[in-house]
């Protein structure tokens, strides 16, 4: 386990052993104290160093950390650590290092800053800027498609979710007329810059319904309707597919077969969390997934051109085939 990651708790036990004037801790007290605490909570964890241990301790008293008046004092052969005056980081305001962190994290949702649903993102704007810290630049980049028209719909969407809540809207299908839809929504998704709700639509009955945003007109929520929970483990829903369209089967083993120059990239990046990945000579290495093959994973597979093969199920690779020899036909002269 990384150690960084588990930084804070480590934070928190030493300083409730240096705020307990009923017992002295030395720094061997301390290790241990902090091996026990960790060790409960996280089964795999190997134990602190004593270097580790070291840095945590100066941290926590550097101006970057928490300015902590620790301080050692030598009772027979052995060194006692202890804060020189009353003090608890719990109470102490947050760290320019905490509160870097969470400018960065935050910036990754002012996406949506400044509209009405999402009004509690300005007001951590000035939370921060109370804590006399700069708002840094963003050093992180997302996809994220600004001109996107389902944009302004994810903030009505969410807090409908958030507070169970019904919604009322039209559906514009590409082609056919706007229909009315009374929708109980329960989980947002974005795939390929296109956001998407689903949840159950009423007249369908279907807990599983999904629909884009960008064709969805007139949001409103309808507060006289009882909102149904959601009873789907979402993550296990799309575990089994690539992107958001799940058909009524079985998960499938596909065995596709890619060649060497474009092997360290599938290696790096995995089609599916399922990938298996074994040499069949010199050219040429062969992927096992196993999944519920709708389009996307076929668009997924196109992307990589003659660089990756269908070799089984054997239907899959006869669709795929098709799909190419109509792309051959439309770039014919």
């Amino acid at each position: 386990m990384s150690q960084n990651k588990n930084a804070l708790l480590r934070y928190k036990v030493i300083d409730r052993c240096l705020c307990n004037t009923m017992k002295e801790y030395t720094f061997k007290d301390l290790k241990e104290e902090v091996d026990r605490v960790l060790l409960e909570k996280f089964p795999d964890y190997n134990g602190i160093s004593e270097h580790q241990l070291r840095v945590d301790i100066r941290f926590m008293m550097s101006s970057e950390g928490y300015d902590a008046p620790i301080i050692q004092k030598i009772k027979g052969r052995e060194r006692i650590y202890c804060y020189d005056s009353p003090f608890t980081i719990s109470k102490s305001t947050m760290n320019e290092t905490e509160l870097k962190s969470l400018d960065q994290a935050i910036s990754v949702l002012r996406l949506f800053e400044g509209r009405e649903d999402f009004g509690w993102l300005n007001q951590i704007g000035s939370i921060l800027d109370d804590q006399y810290i700069k708002r840094s630049q963003p050093i992180i980049a997302y996809e994220s498609n600004l001109d996107y028209v389902g944009n302004e719909l994810v903030p009505i969407l969410f807090n409908a979710i958030l507070n169970e809540q019904v919604v009322e809207f039209d559906y514009e299908p590409f082609g056919k007329r706007p229909r009315s839809v009374v929708f109980h929504p329960h989980y947002l998704k974005q795939y390929a810059n296109r956001w998407y709700i689903f949840g159950k639509h009423q007249k369908q009955n279907l807990p599983t319904y999904h629909l884009p945003l960008d064709r969805i007109k007139n949001l409103k929520i309808n507060p006289k309707l009882s909102f149904e929970k959601c009873i789907i483990d979402w993550e296990d829903y799309f575990y089994d597919i690539v992107g958001v369209i799940r058909y009524d089967e079985e998960p499938q083993e596909i065995t596709l077969q890619v060649n060497k120059e474009t092997y360290p990239f599938v290696q790096t990046k995995p089609l599916h969390p399922t990938q298996r990945i074994k040499k069949i000579d010199d050219d040429f290495y062969e992927i096992r997934i196993e999944i519920i093959p709708n389009r996307e994973f076929i668009a997924l597979l196109l992307t990589y051109g003659q660089d990756i093969t269908i070799r089984e199920p054997l239907y899959l690779k006869d669709k795929m085939r098709s799909i190419i020899t109509k792309m051959k036909i439309n770039y014919e002269l």
